[in-house]
């Protein structure tokens, strides 16, 4: 039997979504919020199948924290933790950048991703909801 999983977004990661949609022209925003969806989709049916992040600074991310494109290898970044032996999926960072123009050296994604890992452990479920097709 396949393991069901749950997104718990993050107030700040709906406000990265947000902002990433709205930098598109109009006639392109339904496409990369259909973009957003896929990569979402993909994330709750399978949270394992890419490759935990590594070299990372804060060890306690090391094997829980992975990356999947939006829009593809050249599109945006978004990255989700997997907390152990939890069923939800805490998407913690989504670049507004395209692969093109992103550097993972200039943006504190770590600290976003480790302040909303954060607010899970500690059991602040009001700064979460459950997704629902519409980031």
């Amino acid at each position: 039997m396949t393991p069901s999983f749950s997104l718990l977004f993050h107030k700040n990661f709906k406000q990265q979504c947000d902002r990433v949609i709205g930098q598109y022209p109009q006639a392109n925003k339904d496409l990369i919020n259909k973009q957003i969806i896929t990569a979402l989709e993909k994330i709750i049916s399978d949270p394992f199948f890419q490759k935990c992040l590594e070299d990372l600074i804060n060890r306690r991310l090391q094997c829980i924290i992975r990356r999947i494109y939006v829009g593809g290898r050249g599109g945006h970044r978004l990255i989700y933790i997997s907390p152990p032996n939890k069923p939800y999926i805490l998407p913690v960072f989504i670049s507004e950048e395209t692969r093109a123009n992103f550097d993972y050296s200039k943006i504190p994604w770590e600290e976003i991703a480790n302040n909303i890992y954060e607010d899970f452990k500690n059991k602040n479920y009001g700064a979460f909801t459950n997704w629902r097709k519409t980031p």
